[in-house]
Parts: C-alpha cells; structure tokens; sequence
C-alpha cells in the first residue's frame, strides 16, 4: 500500500471505531507509532490485552514482549524491560525505559523454547518470551 492509502486506510479504520493509535516510546527515542486493532502488553498481574474503545487503564509494566496487530494484521514484537501503560480515549502510549528494536515472530518464538528449556533460566524469563496471546487470552477488566 502507498502511504496516502495507509493514511486513509487509518483514517477510515479510526472513524469506524475498528482501531487504536498506539504511541510506544523508550526514554531515549520513539519506537513505533502507529494505527492497530490489538494490543497486548506484559503488565504486572501478566498479560493485558486492549482492543477498540477498551476501559480507561493506568498500569506497570514487567518486563516481556509487547504485541501490537496492525491494520493489515501485522505482527509488530518489541521485547521491552518494564515501564508503564496508559489507554484512554483510544490511545495506547507505552513508556518503557529500554526497548528492543521489531522482532519478527518466528525469532520471539524461537527464543521462548531456548528460554523455556535452558536450566539455569528462571520461569519468569520463559513466560515474558511466550507470545501465544490471542484474542481469547485478553483479560477482561
């Protein structure tokens, strides 16, 4: 698609009430921007999921992979260390300290079963690799 398209493609999709902008920034830089249907994030109780219109949310963040689903039904993955989350009128904007750049989806899974059969690797580093989250996983809140 061409840019002008995407805009549009946005534009109607944020008219419809069928997305969300997402704003994901470390505290150095902007990481991603953008327009998307889903959402999930790691935040402390575990997985958090948003979709279109979701309740108002302030929240921490451990550290873990952040998931973001694009218009086109795009994976984007970023592997971050902690921050917070805000979701309000819907804007999702993620802060976070330390962000990695976009992974593919085949390389976080690879790392979650590298992480998940290591023995000196701790359950909590197995499950922030785990990106398995589905809309049928989305807490509700």
């Amino acid at each position: 698609m061409a840019d002008t398209d995407l805009k549009k493609a946005d534009a109607k999709a944020q008219d419809s009430g069928t997305s969300f902008s997402v704003n994901l920034v470390a505290s150095d830089h902007p990481v991603w921007s953008g327009q998307v249907t889903y959402a999930v994030i790691p935040d402390e109780m575990g997985r958090l999921g948003f979709l279109p219109h979701h309740e108002p949310v302030l929240t921490s963040l451990q550290a873990g992979v952040v998931r973001l689903v694009d218009l086109e039904n795009k994976n984007h993955l970023f592997t971050i260390d902690g921050g917070f989350a805000a979701f309000d009128n819907n804007q999702l904007t993620i802060a976070v300290l330390h962000c990695s750049g976009e992974q593919k989806f085949e390389d976080v899974k690879v790392g979650a079963t590298a992480a998940s059969h290591s023995a000196d690797t701790s359950a909590d580093t197995a499950h922030t690799a785990d990106t398995s989250d589905t809309p049928d996983t989305v807490k509700s809140a």
